[in-house]
């Protein structure tokens, strides 16, 4: 009796043996593909908000070119030229004053539209609404 028992838990033993390495393996490799997407996506938020200097640096660089278009706008104003500064002025900052407008209206006008992609993404569906429902929305 005791020799049957011991072939059945060896069988037993060897299906579990089987069971692991087909389904607790794969599970093993799915966790590490998560574990990589988790490290990558915490690289990404700590280099986002350990990059919150580069928007202040732009909007900084916008600011030093105002004043120095206002400080044009005033010898302007009082009728004194100075040639280098006129000069700096047309062949610089009027160019870099352009690019950064149309820099961050195109910013600007993504952000917008990101902002109502996501708002409309979550409004639709019945009840308190979610992609879901707004999904289900648009399909029926």
């Amino acid at each position: 009796n005791f020799d049957s028992l011991s072939t059945d838990l060896q069988m037993s033993l060897d299906e579990m043996s089987i069971f692991l390495d087909d389904e607790i393996g794969g599970a093993g490799t799915t966790l590490n593909q998560v574990s990589d997407v988790t490290k990558r996506i915490d690289s990404v938020v700590e280099f986002a908000l350990g990059s919150d200097w580069i928007p202040k640096m732009i909007v900084m660089f916008l600011n030093v070119v105002n004043v120095a278009l206002l400080f044009g706008l005033l010898l302007s104003r009082n009728n004194c030229v100075f040639y280098p500064y006129k000069s700096m002025l047309v062949l610089l900052l009027v160019p870099a004053f352009t690019l950064l407008l149309v820099l961050m209206m195109g910013v600007t006008s993504g952000i917008g539209m990101v902002a109502v992609v996501n708002a409309d993404f979550c409004a639709g569906g019945a009840g308190s609404g979610s992609p879901e429902g707004t999904v289900k929305q648009i399909f029926w």
